[in-house]
């Protein structure tokens, strides 16, 4: 008996025909995807690969062969960042119990409560990142729903950590005298540039985990 012979869409182009194992390969390639359109002798119309019943596959095959290039850097980033933070968190909360005479800026009593707090919630946030990167490398679900939920977290805690910074710097400056102004200057923009800098790898998993290929990857 013979194979059907299949014809698949790529860059705007009809290429075939082709047999089911040219179709598997060049899905394995990744020189297609699940959402690739599709078409042979029997069915009504073009259809994303993914859709076509019958294609074994599309039922698990590929998504445990093959894991998308920027789900593993993804994965790699959430754990080399989780390690860091687990790392130099308990290092920010023993700063904060050592007084510091001769800086310009001086935490009252409310704010370490507040520097406590972001230092702990960033130690579980650390926690969470590196089980989202683990679980990400192995394709779980769960894992990506954890790193988008993280991004957006990190987001909202980080845009309040920095407006309070923010306040916080630029009034200590008023009492800051003329000798140590630049070296206050300076620390208030370097440190307003980093929680800027902090927003970006948040927002870039939140955008990932998003992608059709990431979640198709991750829905095994």
């Amino acid at each position: 008996m013979n194979q059907p012979e299949w014809y698949y869409q790529l860059n705007s182009q009809q290429i075939g025909p082709v047999s089911r194992e040219e179709l598997e390969s060049l899905l394995i390639q990744q020189i297609i995807t699940l959402e690739t359109s599709v078409w042979c002798s029997g069915m009504e119309g073009w259809q994303p690969l993914g859709n076509v019943e019958g294609f074994a596959i599309s039922a698990g095959g590929y998504q445990d062969t093959v894991r998308p290039t920027s789900l593993t850097v993804l994965g790699i980033l959430n754990i080399a960042f989780a390690t860091l933070g687990l790392l130099c968190t308990p290092i920010a909360i023993i700063s904060i119990m050592i007084p510091q005479p001769n800086s310009p800026f001086q935490m009252g009593p409310g704010m370490k409560i507040y520097t406590a707090f972001g230092a702990i919630l960033g130690l579980v946030f650390a926690g969470v990142l590196l089980a989202s990167g683990i679980g990400l490398l192995n394709q779980k679900n769960w894992a990506r729903l954890a790193a988008y939920y993280y991004g957006w977290c990190s987001v909202i805690w980080g845009a309040i950590a920095l407006i309070v910074n923010i306040i916080t710097m630029f009034s200590a400056l008023s009492g800051v005298s003329e000798s140590e102004m630049p070296a206050a200057v300076g620390g208030a923009v370097g440190g307003t540039c980093g929680g800027v800098f902090g927003l970006i790898y948040p927002v870039i998993l939140i955008i990932f985990m998003k992608k059709s290929q990431i979640v198709q990857a991750c829905n095994r």
